[in-house]
């Protein structure tokens, strides 16, 4: 009778083991899934925030020719990669039938959450980068008595930008920003309270957007006009001269692509 109440508890044992291994099994396969799907996620990210190109498009649909820039290439790689063809595929079926989606990474929401992180991990990156290059030109950081660069987020950060990384080594090293770039920025929030500089500049950021959220859109302002128009900067008012001009010289092109889209 012992004997046979110990098989017992083992062969329980044993099932539960097995039980125990199989989700294991189960959780480390979905994980490496999810890790895939992540990684080809992130390198659309890098690779439009590389390129300074638009990621959304007038649809969030999948499989919609409109969708922008972000859906498209997940679409064009999800055909050499079967994990993440699966997932894109799935999400596509759940949309077609209007029902409520679970968490799937795609959305512009998530897009702006990649975005922010990617953002977050290039000002840790920059600060670093500063303290190694002083420190592999022996120039000592105790020496330095200011910081200057432009307006940009990733340097210029209270909190997080490459100045306060610095300062919190050396605090002499005082922040003072640009003084070009700062009258750029006097000069772009101007504009922003004229209603007619508001239109102008709205107008050609939304056409631009219009057309390059699709190779197809993008090809046929090409047709129309033989050239390209370019993404509106918020603080280089030279940047924006050249955005004005393609579209002040070809007007008449933009409203036969416009017309013809």
């Amino acid at each position: 009778m012992k004997n046979a109440i110990v098989r017992e508890l083992e062969r329980r044992l044993m099932s539960e083991t097995r039980s125990d291994t199989i989700l294991e099994v189960s959780i480390k396969t979905e994980a490496v899934k999810c890790y895939n799907i992540l990684k080809c996620i992130i390198d659309v990210v890098l690779f439009l925030g590389e390129r300074d190109l638009a990621f959304t498009g007038s649809s969030h649909r999948i499989g919609d020719s409109n969708n922008g820039n972000f859906l498209g290439l997940i679409e064009v790689l999800f055909r050499c990669d079967p994990i993440l063809q699966e997932h894109v595929l799935s999400v596509e079926e759940l949309q077609k039938r209007s029902e409520q989606l679970q968490v799937h990474y795609l959305s512009p929401d998530s897009q702006n959450e990649f975005i922010a992180e990617c953002s977050n991990l290039c000002r840790e990156e920059i600060a670093q980068l500063i303290t190694d290059t002083l420190k592999e030109h022996v120039i000592p950081l105790s020496d330095c008595r200011a910081q200057a660069y432009d307006n940009v987020a990733n340097v210029t950060g209270k909190y997080n930008g490459a100045q306060a990384k610095i300062q919190e080594q050396r605090s002499t090293a005082i922040f003072s920003p640009c003084g070009c770039h700062t009258l750029n920025l006097c000069g772009n929030d101007a504009a922003e309270c004229t209603p007619e500089a508001i239109t102008l500049f709205g107008t050609i950021q939304t056409v631009y957007h219009l057309f390059s959220s699709s190779p197809k859109q993008w090809g046929l302002l090409q047709n129309c006009i033989g050239c390209s128009l370019h993404d509106m900067s918020e603080t280089r008012w030279s940047d924006r001269v050249e955005c004005v001009k393609p579209f002040a010289a070809h007007l008449r092109g933009i409203k036969l692509a416009l017309k013809t889209s």
